[in-house]
């Protein structure tokens, strides 16, 4: 399939990936260690997330990561509902980081304001230094990504700066050894060879994937764990690229819910990710299969157990710790809604371009709260 020079963008971000975690591993290393003092980071007791969109399924992605590491329960929340309800009960020696690409969104804003002004540290995780809301946090872990849409790049800069202030904490804190932590650094580093070659694989399957699903308009994601977030990130880029309906659904929400939906033919893309919630995966494909959707399960290429018990698989190449997979399994999404955008010829975000400005100014402006707590405002 040729990708037309209106799509094309989406598709060189896919494939610079790799590149990208080679080149930045290191550096946002470096930003961490300057930024994040040893002393401070051992006061901490409770990690809260907050974003919105990719940002917010960043802290999603990057709950187990922060549990398993650092030994800290972590909080990732949409920043609405952080700003709006959680900020009035936060625990002492907690922190705030707020995950903002661009660092202009309002909700993001107004979520590192509160929690400054309820005495929280705060830390902002943004692609875009200098931005609004760096000049609010106490401190800032920005590396610039260029805001190309929809967002690819930018969400594996947050997630692999989300994963490798893991490590940080976890040898601040002593729950992972110096040694233990540079071999993980080590293994993060990896991934990209497993991306690399994973593209290569991908690039067919999804090309023929997309063709025989060029006429649908409805998609389930369905994943569980750091996956869930993978899930709902890749329903996110069909929307985005395509205009089409997608949602991203918790894997064991989805046999108390979507089981019972009488749409029976909908594309279901299932997260086999090796992990936690794998086995109970491999139960609930047959259901997924037996009620006549058309299941798709993202596996890794080996993975015997999943050939049977779906329709039709996008392969993985090689395995990967389930703290560090969404990196990986991102991919399938990414290549399968740039694909589909190129065959239905649809333009980025084309749908919010033909809402009015007054009603795009309502959705990313809003007065954000300095004074009070929302509780007191209302």
């Amino acid at each position: 399939m040729e990708i037309s020079e209106e799509r094309k963008s989406m598709y060189d971000q896919i494939v610079s990936q790799p590149a990208l975690i080679r080149e930045m591993c290191e550096p946002i290393d470096a930003l961490i260690r300057a930024t994040l003092n040893r002393d401070e980071c051992q006061k901490w007791q409770r990690i809260f997330l907050a974003g919105c969109g990719d940002s917010y399924y960043t802290g999603l992605a990057c709950e187990l990561a922060i549990e398993q590491f650092a030994g800290l329960p972590a909080e990732p929340m949409s920043s609405l509902h952080f700003s709006r309800y959680s900020i009035d009960f936060v625990p002492p020696h907690s922190v705030l980081f707020g995950i903002s690409n661009s660092g202009r969104v309002s909700r993001s804003i107004e979520a590192v304001i509160l929690a400054r002004e309820a005495g929280m540290e705060t830390v902002a995780i943004t692609g875009n230094p200098g931005s609004p809301i760096t000049s609010e946090a106490h401190l800032t872990l920005g590396v610039k990504i260029p805001a190309i849409s929809p967002g690819v790049r930018s969400y594996t800069i947050s997630l692999l700066t989300t994963l490798l202030t893991a490590l940080y904490l976890g040898e601040c804190r002593g729950t992972v050894s110096a040694e233990k932590a540079t071999q993980l650094r080590s293994e993060l580093r990896e991934v990209a060879d497993l991306m690399e070659e994973t593209n290569g694989a991908l690039i067919n399957q999804c090309q023929s994937l997309a063709e025989t699903l060029e006429k649908e308009d409805l998609f389930i994601f369905v994943g569980g764990g750091p996956n869930y977030a993978t899930a709902l990130f890749s329903a996110a880029k069909i929307v985005e690229a395509c205009g089409s309906h997608a949602s991203g659904q918790d894997i064991e929400e989805w046999a108390h819910i979507e089981y019972f939906n009488t749409v029976r033919e909908t594309p279901t893309i299932v997260f086999s990710a090796p992990g936690r919630c794998y086995d109970r995966t491999l139960e609930l494909l047959p259901a997924i299969k037996g009620i006549g959707r058309n299941t798709i399960a993202i596996a890794e290429s080996q993975d015997s157990k999943v050939v049977n018990l779906s329709t039709s698989r996008l392969s993985i190449k090689g395995k990967v710790r389930e703290a560090f997979s969404p990196l990986l399994y991102s991919l399938p999404g990414e290549f399968l809604a740039c694909f589909l955008a190129e065959l239905k010829k649809e333009q980025f975000f084309r749908r919010g371009r033909e809402v009015p400005p007054e009603g795009r100014d309502r959705i990313t402006k809003s007065q954000i709260l300095r004074s009070a707590s929302p509780s007191e405002a209302l």
